[in-house]
């Protein structure tokens, strides 16, 4: 659900910020890379599209280590571990 989150960025900074240090996270996002740029397309659908690093790099400014992201089509996985 976070494309579907007015400010991606925000929720995943909050979600950094609750997470007891060495934890862990994981996100899957339907709306990712070039094959999803016709989301943006269709009239009020209001999801999100990450660029392929995107979700990794907000997570790793938020201060997460061993990020790991895995596209499948315009599905995309992003781990890490909060440090």
């Amino acid at each position: 659900m976070l494309q579907l989150v007015p400010n991606p960025a925000a929720a995943l900074a909050e979600m950094a910020r609750v997470l007891r240090p060495g934890g862990r996270l994981a996100i899957m996002v339907p709306t990712v890379g070039r094959a999803a740029r016709f989301w943006q397309k269709l009239p009020n659908v209001g999801a999100h599209v990450f660029d392929d690093d995107e979700i990794g790099d907000i997570l790793e400014s938020d201060g997460f280590a061993t990020v790991r992201v895995k596209n499948y089509g315009t599905f995309q996985w992003v781990r890490g571990k909060n440090g």
